[in-house]
Formats: C-alpha cells, structure tokens, sequence
C-alpha cells in the first residue's frame, strides 16, 4: 500500500469516528427529550393459553427484505386465526408490498425518523397522528413488535394496546443501552434462525402447521401491465430478458460492477438474453457505467422504478440476479428464478426462500463480518467476500436455474 492510499484510509477512519460521535450525540439527545413517555408506561404480565386477541397490529419499521420475509407469518395468523383482524405500520417506502395481500386489514406508513421532521414537514405530523388516533380507537388486543429500535418501542409506548409481544434484545439510542424486555409484555428469546422463523416465534406460531415459508408480493391487474410502456420502448418481450441489480444499502454487500458487465455480455453472447439493470437514483451512474462497461449497446437501464413496477418487471423477466437486497425478496416473492450474491452477511438468516432461488456464497476466514453495517467499506479496502465469486459461476448458474 503506497503512502497515497494510507493517507486516505486514515482520512476515510477519522471521518467514520467524527460521525460515530455525532450519531451518538443526536440519538442520546433524542432519548432523554423522549424519555418521559417510556417511563409512564406501565407493563403488563400477559398468560398467552388464557389471552384470546380478535384485534391484532404488527408493527414492522425493517427494510424491503424484513418486509417481505414477514408475509409468512401473515399468512400463518390469517390460517391458524382466521376471525382476527389483522393491521399493519411499515415504513412509507415499503407500504405498497402489503397493498392487496388478503392476509393484512389497514396499512399504514411511517415516515422515517418521523420525529425529527415535526417541525419542518405537517404532513410528517398529520400521518403521525392519523395512525397514532386510528390505533388507539380501535382498541387492538396485541401488538405485535418485530422491529426492536428505539422508534418501535416509542410507538408501542404511545399506541396504548393490550398487551405487546416482542424479541428481547438490547436497543441502542446513543450512549443510552435498553432491553426491550422492560417495555414487552410477552418477550421471547429468539435463537439464531432464519428471519422468516423468528418472525413465526415472536408471533407465537412456530408450532403452527404452516404451508412454507415462501414470501409473497399480490399484484392487481392494472400493476401487470404498468411495465408494458417500457418494455415496448427498449422491444423487449415477455421472458426475453433478465434483471439484474447491482444496488445493496450497504457498499460491502455489492458485487463489483465490472463482474455485472462481464455477466451481462456472457448472458447476450451465449444464451441471446438482453439485459435490464435496475437501480434507485443513488445508483444511476453504476447502472450506465455496467452498461458501458459490457459494450452490449442492448442492453437497458430501469431507474426509479416504483416497488410495485419494479416487482411486475422481475416478474415478466427470465431471471434475476442481484447481491443481498431487497429486489432478491421481490424476485422470490414474484416466483421467478433468481441467482443471488452473497457476501459479508449470513444466507442461512436472511436468503430469499423460494426453490427457484440459487445462493452464492464465498465464506472466507473473516466471515460472518460483523462491520459491514457500520462501514461503507470493507477493512481491507476491497469486497474480498464478493470478489470471490467470479462471472463464470454466477453465469453457470443462471443457466442451471433456467433449465438451460
């Protein structure tokens, strides 16, 4: 390493320790302005065999992936309990993935961090109180957590329900360490399993004689045909394509985009498959960089693509392939085949179920990494983790979950 790159990863550690500090600062502040509503909550002690629900609300503030690995256990309530009315809150962003599921009553969206934008957005505020008074009106007998922040806690506190049931888990605001233990009323101790599974303990149903696991996305007609304008502008047809992703929230988790090019020319020149890179906005530039990079000038960029649009775009391809994201659950949910990169986090907790998903996985001596999180690079300064799985084997096994 010359002296060039040292000054930069000591530049890159100090800036990593200026926002730790100040992330810190901010939550702790939060938590001792936001403390009085904790401490007037009273906890109750709740006998499940003698506590009977016809009023259920799930509170689940997790990413796309958590969102969707929690359709399993909607559907194991609605089966195991089908007179109980079941109500939801998720993030804003990720409310459309329960629109039309037959398992789920109301869906509300919360906005992120909504309480640090009171003063600066009404219509953070209006949301708020609109499922803060829908909430507390209809009187749910349990809430059920699977979320664990300090935000759910927050709103569990103010939602006033009967009883709440959760994982215990240490929540970290700051400088500040809680157990959520002090706020559930019926609080299990989750083992280290897939999240679809933990989802099933915290809801009480892991003895339930349940169908699969298989996550799931309901999409209305007029969903179906929302990508047909786009698929007639780059002349593309119903599973002659496929879709790749090359986004991930964290950079660790990203296969490097020169390997998604290489990919995109293998499926082009051996299987006459176009390609369809799909992106958010923070992404556009790796999208067409992929594109440039495969020198095939056919091959298309989908950016801003709503979920929904999104899902009916996997869904009318003939695979996807994408790193540990939640456009990876989508696919699964959509029943299409799917190849998905694995990296710095664990397959066993969090892959998409579904049999037509395949898993690559390099597990090298410092896996499972516990920095990626909290990183937007990994130590060593490349994504050795992801760099191991070459285009070759991801390209084999495209073929192998097409029946090719």
């Amino acid at each position: 390493m010359d002296s060039r790159q040292e000054v930069r990863r000591e530049y890159m550690n100090f800036l990593e320790i200026i926002r730790f500090i100040l992330k810190n600062t901010t939550e702790s502040v939060e938590f001792l302005i936001l403390c009085p509503i904790f401490a007037g909550f009273k906890k109750r002690r709740i006998d499940l065999h003698d506590f009977k629900a016809k009023r259920i609300f799930i509170l689940q503030l997790n990413s796309i992936g958590d969102c969707l690995m929690t359709t399993p256990m909607l559907r194991a309530l609605h089966e195991k309990f089908p007179e109980v009315s079941i109500d939801c809150a998720v993030r804003m962003h990720t409310k459309s993935l329960f629109e039309n599921n037959p398992n789920v009553g109301n869906v509300f969206g919360f906005h992120d961090k909504f309480w640090r934008k009171f003063f600066t957005s009404p219509a953070y505020i209006r949301d708020f109180f609109k499922t803060l008074n829908f909430v507390r009106n209809n009187s749910y007998d349990m809430c059920i957590d699977l979320t664990g922040t300090f935000t759910s806690l927050l709103l569990v506190c103010l939602f006033k329900v009967k009883a709440v049931s959760g994982e215990r888990k240490v929540v970290k605001a700051g400088i500040f360490r809680s157990n959520t233990s002090v706020i559930y009323d019926v609080v299990f101790e989750v083992k280290e399993k897939h999240i679809s599974n933990q989802y099933l303990e915290i809801a009480g149903l892991l003895e339930h004689k349940y169908t699969s696991l298989k996550e799931e996305l309901f999409l209305s007609g007029a969903e179906i045909t929302s990508c047909d304008d786009f698929l007639w502008a780059n002349k593309l047809t119903t599973r002659g394509y496929i879709v790749i992703h090359p986004g991930a929230k964290w950079p660790p988790k990203r296969w490097p985009p020169e390997y998604y090019a290489e990919l995109i020319k293998l499926m082009f020149t051996k299987l006459n498959l176009r390609t369809i890179v799909v992106c958010g906005r923070e992404d556009e530039k790796t999208a067409f960089y992929i594109k440039e990079k495969s020198g095939i000038k056919e091959t298309g960029v989908a950016i801003g693509f709503s979920l929904k649009k999104l899902a009916v775009l996997i869904k009318k391809s003939s695979l996807f392939v994408g790193n540990d994201s939640g456009p990876a659950h989508i696919a699964a949910a959509v029943d299409v085949p799917s190849v998905v990169l694995f990296g710095p986090t664990d397959p066993g907790r969090c892959k998409p179920l579904s049999d037509k998903t395949l898993v690559l996985h390099d597990k090298i001596s410092c896996w499972p990494c516990t920095l990626y999180y909290r990183r937007d690079r990994c130590e060593r300064g490349k994504n050795v983790c992801l760099e191991g799985i070459k285009p070759e084997e991801v390209f084999n096994g495209a073929k192998k979950v097409m029946g090719k």
